[in-house]
């Protein structure tokens, strides 16, 4: 009997002692888990960010947070960066009307995010440009403004393209404008043109950038008289109290907003999307007249691809003239670049077929020649001409 009680107590204990020993590794594997490596993977988005940009982030691939800011002896690794590793105006950023505008862009988070991406082809070939000629890197902002970095963007007074050129100044800074061929809406061309334009007013207002942007926008002459009763206000540096238009007077503000926003170390990361400090095209320039769809038919690109980063080819059967610069994706360069050598050249001329009502003056006026081209090239005496037939428009 007493065996039998002493074996139970023992059998008791032992019990006992498993589930204890049971308990203690549920606890030792809980505590594996919390420090394991996929758990500190979980947890690698900046402290500082918002719990809603973090959420935001994590449902949409394409606004996935971008690596942190780089070292001091590190290439940037997204244009944003390189922005503001090079800015000039940073001094201007905590104005009130700069502040006041800054937090209505915050407000927006979807446009920053759809126009910061749309940017994407283009920034890098325009900052590199502007890097080269030593102006602010901020200037490569300022088609956020006057086109969301739209090349086809047109404007209610007719300024067209990713500069927003108007029919006038585009053509003082050599832009051509035919009906097959606006170069406004030429990304290269417009871009060259701009920066002109950009320089030519620095120099022409002082060398003062703020300056040359509000003439940028409101015209140089216009900006010239208000000067001279306001020359006060611009010794002071106090542009926002000059006498201009409300549009003009706001431009400079809301340009100076978005270059905070992006020249800030955790804004740029968290609300723009991630465009990289890598080339996204390359430019060729065609030494012989080619067509964008006969280019495209024998290169490994489609027509949609081309006309995308180069929207002035609006009619795509137009041979596009020698000395032409393309702008393809970087990764088609070298078929694009194939079929530029292999293709033989086209011919200096353009078919149209006549339409009813049409006459030779209305037919020049499209094409941007003149009717005696026309007669020379068609080999008539007069000015008749009929619907159905066909035309050679040189070029």
């Amino acid at each position: 009997m007493i065996f039998s009680r002493f074996r139970d107590a023992i059998s008791f204990m032992m019990r006992k002692a498993c589930l204890l020993l049971a308990i203690f590794a549920l606890i030792l594997t809980a505590c594996t888990k919390a420090v394991s490596p996929t758990s500190s993977r979980a947890g690698n988005t900046p402290p500082d960010a918002p719990a809603a940009t973090h959420a935001r982030n994590s449902q949409d691939p394409d606004l996935a947070l971008p690596p942190p800011e780089p070292g001091p002896n590190k290439p940037p690794k997204l244009i944003w960066q390189r922005i503001a590793q090079n800015s000039a105006f940073t001094r201007l950023y905590d104005h009130p009307k700069v502040v006041a505008h800054t937090r209505d862009y915050l407000e927006r988070e979807r446009l920053l995010s759809v126009i910061s991406k749309r940017s994407e082809p283009f920034i890098y070939f325009i900052l590199s440009e502007i890097e080269q000629r030593n102006m602010p890197a901020e200037l490569a902002l300022l088609p956020f403004l006057e086109s969301g970095y739209n090349p086809l963007a047109r404007s209610r007074t007719l300024a067209t393209g990713l500069w927003q050129f108007t029919a006038q100044t585009a053509e003082e800074f050599g832009l051509q404008r035919t009906c097959c061929y606006d170069a406004r809406y030429d990304v290269y061309a417009s871009t060259m043109a701009a920066l002109d334009y950009l320089e030519e007013l620095h120099a022409r207002f002082d060398q003062d950038w703020m300056l040359a942007l509000m003439a940028y926008n409101g015209g140089p002459n216009r900006l010239k008289s208000t000067l001279r009763s306001g020359a006060q206000a611009v010794r002071s540096g106090n542009y926002w109290e000059l006498d201009v238009s409300p549009e003009t007077r706001e431009y400079v503000p809301k340009l100076l907003a978005f270059c905070s926003i992006v020249t800030d170390a955790h804004l740029n990361r968290t609300r723009l999307y991630p465009v990289a400090n890598t080339p996204y095209l390359d430019i060729l320039k065609t030494k012989k007249r080619l067509s964008a769809a006969r280019l495209a038919r024998s290169a490994d690109i489609t027509l949609a691809e081309l006309q995308a980063l180069n929207p002035a080819m609006q009619h795509p059967q137009y041979p596009l003239p020698r000395g032409y610069h393309v702008l393809v994706p970087r990764h088609k360069t070298e078929t694009v670049k194939l079929a530029m050598e292999t293709l033989a050249e086209e011919p200096h001329w353009y078919k149209h077929k006549i339409a009813s009502g049409e006459s030779l003056s209305v037919i020049a006026v499209r094409y941007g020649t003149s009717v005696s081209a026309l007669r020379r090239a068609n080999k008539l005496n007069g000015s008749l001409i009929l619907a159905g037939n066909t035309l050679i428009i040189p070029h």
